[in-house]
C-alpha cells in the first residue's frame, strides 16, 4: 500500500503535534505539510503534493469550509479528499451545509485515533 500524505490544517498547534503523533504510529499516513490556517494551506498546496487534505474547520482568516470550497472549485485540487474535523455539533448552523462544499468526511473533536485511521482507510 502506498503512503497517504496528508496536509494538516489546524490553528492550534497542539492539536497537530497531537494529530501527527496519532498517525506516526502508522507507516500508511504521511504528514507532508502543516498550515495554520486555510490561507495558508492553499499557498502550500501550489508546491506540495498530497493525498488528503485533514482541516479543522474553525480558524481564522480563511476557515475550513472556506478551504473547502476553495479545494473543490480549483481544478488543480478538485481531486483531493477533504477530512473536516470539528467540535461543533452536526446540528449547528456552520454544520448545515458543511457537506456541501465537497467535505468527504466529518470528524468530531476530539477524537480516538482510530476513528480518524478508519476514515483515512476509507
Amino acid at each position: 500500500m502506498d503512503t497517504v500524505r496528508i496536509m494538516l490544517v489546524d490553528d492550534h498547534k497542539m492539536i497537530r503535534e497531537g494529530i501527527k503523533t496519532y498517525l506516526a504510529e502508522d507507516d500508511s499516513y504521511q504528514i507532508v505539510a502543516e498550515a495554520e490556517n486555510g490561507v495558508d494551506c492553499l499557498k502550500q498546496l501550489e508546491s506540495v503534493k498530497v493525498d488528503l487534505v485533514l482541516s479543522d474547520l474553525n480558524m481564522p482568516e480563511m476557515d475550513g469550509r472556506e478551504l473547502s470550497e476553495f479545494i473543490r472549485f480549483n481544478p488543480e485540487t478538485t481531486h483531493i479528499p477533504i477530512i473536516m474535523v470539528t467540535s461543533e455539533s452536526a446540528d449547528s448552523a456552520h454544520m448545515a451545509n458543511i457537506q456541501q462544499t465537497g467535505v468527504n468526511a466529518l470528524c468530531d473533536k476530539p477524537f480516538e485515533p482510530n476513528e480518524v485511521r478508519q476514515m483515512l482507510s476509507a
